[in-house]
């Protein structure tokens, strides 16, 4: 998992560097109430946030599911 982690944090880092002065600068023309700043740090503050959320969702969503039998959850899916 952390390997996963650690490559979208990478590709979503080096993502933001080269399209930020691109669509910053897009923006900032079309809307005259947008400034464009770049920040790294939101990014690195935000990937341990999403590490928690992708861990914390699908470990609760199995907790409710294995509440039921095999055999309940076959007959509600059907």
């Amino acid at each position: 998992v952390s390997n996963v982690l650690l490559t979208s944090a990478v590709i979503s880092c080096v993502t933001a560097v080269i399209l930020n002065p691109l669509l910053g600068k897009l923006l900032e023309n079309m809307f005259w109430f947008f400034n464009a700043r770049f920040s790294i740090t939101a990014i690195l503050l935000l990937v341990p946030v999403f590490f928690l959320l992708g861990w914390l969702v699908p470990s609760v969503m199995y907790g409710q599911a294995m509440k039921y039998s095999v055999v309940e959850r076959l007959r509600e899916v059907e």
